[in-house]
């Protein structure tokens, strides 16, 4: 059960709203082949009364629906830290996390690491792809890395800019202190939009570079060029078959 939703179910027992769900926990855990007897027989009934009556399925869920919608306007931070966490939990995100069509196709066609929380100072950040010994890491960089782009209430276009503009300079700045980091960053633009599918001279770079990657934060595409921290401990590449157009890394 998310944090949030358990502190609202033990406030509503509190006022008797709800069963003693501490009660039912330890009762559940000091008797499983009876719980799991009265699951089996409560899932049986469930079915055939929803077989029997498909109307006042439809009714009841719809009830539901509107019970649920009543309860997010009424607890929306609550709602808003349920659902954040939610999108955290691999088993409930596509891919075992993996969102955009760039990602889903490195994963099924070239990379077969997972997703990682790395240290970085006084924080954690999330990255896309993480070697088994945390000295690669590929993040794949959206547009929301490079453009204003307005997504949900809480921050305007400009702050989730600044906000993910932030997050990659900590990543950045962790690698390049750490040294012995190779951290690959790709662009949106490195994937075709139709499908995802990576575009073949940066693949054929990606390929090579994960057969002898180098140390530092390496940028690939003209967009990181438009990015505050692009003077910062980065290289940037234009194209694979051109030389780079930035580079700052420490000596």
């Amino acid at each position: 059960m998310l944090e949030g939703q358990k502190k609202w179910r033990q406030q509503q027992a509190q006022l008797g709203l709800l069963p003693n769900m501490e009660g039912i926990s330890r009762w559940r855990k000091q008797n499983p082949e009876a719980y799991a007897n009265n699951q089996k027989s409560a899932a049986g009934a469930m079915k055939n009364w929803q077989l029997a009556h498909p109307e006042e399925v439809k009714e009841h869920n719809q009830k539901l629906v509107e019970r649920a919608k009543l309860w997010r306007e009424a607890n929306p931070e609550i709602w808003a830290t349920n659902l954040a966490l939610f999108v955290q939990t691999p088993r409930h995100r596509k891919d075992g996390g993996i969102h955009s069509k760039a990602e889903r196709w490195l994963k099924k066609n070239l990379l077969t690491w997972p997703s990682a929380q790395i240290s970085c100072e006084n924080t954690r950040k999330q990255v896309d792809f993480v070697s088994p010994d945390h000295k690669v890491m590929i993040e794949v960089d959206g547009g929301y890395h490079f453009f204003p782009i307005a997504k949900g209430r809480k921050k305007t276009a400009e702050e989730r800019l600044a906000y993910a503009q932030e997050r990659d300079k900590i990543l950045n700045d962790e690698v390049t202190r750490r040294g012995d980091v190779c951290l690959i960053r790709l662009s949106a633009r490195c994937f075709r939009t139709s499908d995802g599918r990576m575009k073949k001279d940066w693949l054929d770079w990606l390929t090579q570079m994960l057969l002898s990657s180098q140390p530092g934060v390496w940028c690939c595409g003209e967009l990181y060029e438009s990015v505050p921290w692009a003077s910062e401990g980065c290289t940037i590449l234009r194209s694979p078959i051109q030389s780079t157009t930035s580079s700052s890394q420490a000596a």
